[in-house]
């Protein structure tokens, strides 16, 4: 069915259209809070304040300047921006296959591609617009040249595609430093499987030296970055947990493994496989002799109708194990590998460029673990390479029919997961595109549709920074970055978001420095669950984040009186309905007493009142010691103060209701993100 022209260029539109048909369904039906950290640093680029002078830039500059071009263009739009990001998921979809048909058939490089950018889409934190979709782009045009001119190497379009091959790798340096430096670092390797000679490679080499200078002289003199940008940036981590996070993070370990497994499976299924041919044909012989047309048919519904019923399952369960589709990817590039050193009839006289592309897609996978463990993102290129080369290996044509469907049954699951959970990360969820169909008020998301919490929130502050808002700094957005944005205010100090993983330490401790020196008038903090200080410790091997003293700062400061507690919202964490919530009991939640409304409240009026909202309190903490609890009888200090900690048990969907009115969660239990809003009291001395 595949073997003609026309369908094979049906089947490449059809995944084409796919691609199309699923941003155009979710480009504008969902918006995290945690959204707008670009749009936010090309803001103030466009406000004439200067990177790594006026605030920090974890990241080369190119992707801010985009941005900035955008909203010179545009305006401040996140319609049009999101609409843009379309155009740019599509264009990287097409490079990917273009690069896959370097290598692959059409149908083979289209559905491996599509396949790819699926699992991406459906890792749960996608958005087009976001600087990996312009990275990936980058990426893929480098690849893509580079193949081209070794393909065409010693002739004179050779030497063309191999100068703009090594610009696209310099401007992928300046979009994501990690990928273009280890990717650029891979040349050294990957150059020696395809000279001819030790002559020809020093004289690749230097080419690319010289080139590549050359390129990048420009490119910094035209939009310079800081090089502290790279040797004081130890976000992700000291270099020697960044190198060494591949093999000693517990997930990458596991997927190290399990790659490992693959290949030798894949290694002894290649050996043996004229016996697999074999056993294959004759039993299918048999198979046809011995049954009817119709029951072959009858079968081959019935297990259709088990593969999906199955996939059901799993996507309705714990859903598609992209972990797994890494491993495999990841093993079949390593039995590749073997094959490029071997005569063999896999991949004829192409073994160069297979070496080539081979140490490539290791060296992305690889600067991937620098910044993250091994992912569907990082590994976009290793997985679509894998899946394209499984679809056209196959000399059956039944087997290559059957692993295509497979495929599409894959990627047909992972749509409808998209739509019904477009974006999760870090408990900051998204419910189904159909649901999302509120607004913001802000002028700037016209467009843009979002949950209904996620629209009260934006909401909220659209009136609330209006009536506070003295001067263009009186706001501080801790980890909160688009409202700088959306308010038309500049961060007071130098970070403008403090995320764990993209501020250095020296960042971040002259940030906190100067927030005790001169606190702002106006404190918003996003403040994230415990869990993921945690898990952040591990995986930058940190035993500690300065992060944590802001908010333990604000909740001293709101005890002396500095400050006022005036509001708190519950992030909106999941999709699941409120009545199911209702059954859903958290034991021993701790919140800090902040509310003044509260302030010297009886103990058993207090208590009544939780009852009321189906709460029960348990205890009640002053200065690390119990002070009272339900079971007891009055005291002579019985009344509510503030800073006490309330120890309470209930369901999720009333302790999310009642706890923002009481104050904020200690941070050594927080089992929500939390957005809490404070105002600097009278003119006390700092």
């Amino acid at each position: 069915m595949f073997n003609t022209k026309i369908l094979e260029n049906l089947m490449v539109a059809f995944c084409f259209c796919i691609t199309l048909a699923l941003h155009l369904l979710i480009f504008n039906h969902y918006f995290s809070l945690q959204e707008g950290w670009w749009e936010t640093y090309a803001y103030l680029v466009n406000r004439g304040e200067v990177i790594n002078k006026d605030f920090y830039l974890a990241w080369t500059p190119l992707f801010v300047y985009i941005n900035a071009f955008y909203q010179k263009i545009f305006g401040i739009n996140f319609f049009a921006f999101a609409c843009i990001g379309v155009v740019a998921a599509m264009i990287q979809v097409i490079l990917l296959y273009l690069v896959l048909r370097e290598f692959f058939s059409k149908t083979s490089s289209a559905v491996a591609a599509l396949f790819a950018t699926f699992l991406n889409i459906n890792s749960g934190t996608y958005i087009a617009k976001d600087y990996h979709t312009y990275v990936y782009i980058t990426e893929f045009l480098t690849l893509l040249f580079f193949i081209k001119y070794i393909k065409n190497y010693n002739s004179n379009m050779g030497r063309i595609y191999h100068i703009i091959g090594i610009l696209f790798c310099i401007l992928l340096f300046f979009i994501k430093q990690n990928v273009g430096l280890v990717l650029f670092a891979s040349l050294f390797v990957a150059y020696a499987f395809v000279a001819t000679s030790f002559k020809d490679y020093i004289k690749r080499i230097g080419f690319l030296l010289i080139t590549s200078a050359i390129f990048f002289t420009i490119m910094n003199f035209v939009i310079p970055f800081n090089l502290s940008s790279i040797t004081e940036n130890d976000s992700k981590g000291s270099f020697f947990a960044m190198a060494t996070r591949f093999i000693t993070y517990p997930l990458n370990q596991t997927i190290l493994k399990n790659s490992l497994i693959v290949s030798i499976v894949v290694l002894i299924l290649y050996v043996i496989r004229s016996k697999i041919a074999e056993i294959y044909t004759n039993l299918y012989e048999k198979a046809i002799a011995k049954t009817t047309r119709e029951f072959r048919i009858l079968m081959l519904v019935i297990l259709h109708i088990i593969l999906i019923y199955c996939m059901f399952i799993k996507m309705s369960g714990s859903g598609i194990e992209i972990k797994n589709f890494i491993s495999l990817s990841i093993g079949i590039i390593l039995f590749l590998l073997y094959i490029c050193f071997k005569r063999n009839d896999v991949i004829g006289n192409s073994s160069k460029i297979y070496a080539f592309m081979i140490v490539a897609m290791a060296a992305i996978s690889y600067s991937g673990t620098l910044a993250d463990a091994f992912t569907a993102s990082g590994n976009m290129i290793c997985i679509a390479f894998a899946s394209a080369f499984i679809i056209n290996i196959s000399r059956l044509r039944q087997i290559k029919y059957i692993t295509i469907y497979i495929h599409l049954i894959i990627i047909f699951f992972m749509f409808l997961a998209t739509i019904r959970m477009p974006y999760y990360w870090n408990f900051n969820t998204q419910v189904d595109i159909f649901s999302a169909n509120s607004k913001s008020s802000y002028a700037q998301l016209d467009g843009i549709y979002m949950d209904e919490r996620i629209s009260e929130i934006f909401d909220y502050f659209d009136k609330y920074v209006a009536v506070k808002s003295k001067n263009q700094k009186d706001f501080y957005f801790f980890n909160f970055p688009i409202m700088y944005l959306l308010n038309n205010k500049i961060p007071p100090y130098y970070l403008v978001t403090h995320w764990l993983d993209v501020s250095s330490s020296k960042a971040i401790s002259r940030e906190y420095d100067e927030f005790i020196k001169s606190p702002a008038q106006n404190v918003v903090m996003y403040q994230y669950q415990t869990f993921f200080f945690t898990v952040h410790r591990n995986f930058q091997v940190k035993s500690s984040f300065k992060q944590l003293d802001f908010h333990e700062t604000m909740n001293q400061w709101v005890r002396e009186g500095r400050y006022k507690f005036i509001k708190s919202f519950v992030v909106p964490y999941d999709n699941v309905p409120a009545e199911e919530e209702k059954n859903h009991i958290l034991k021993n939640m701790l919140i800090i007493l902040q509310n003044e409304k509260f302030f010297g409240m009886d103990r058993l009026q207090f208590t009544e009142w939780l009852k009321e909202n189906g709460i029960t309190l348990v205890a009640i903490r002053r200065d690390k010691k119990i002070a009272t609890d339900q079971n007891e009888t009055k005291q002579e200090d019985d009344r509510l103060q503030n800073g006490d900690v309330l120890q309470m048990d209930g369901s999720i969907v009333d302790l999310c209701r009642v706890f923002p009115t009481l104050g904020v969660a200690p941070t050594e239990a927080t089992f929500f993100n939390t957005i809490n809003v404070y105002e600097k009291q009278g003119d006390r001395s700092e």
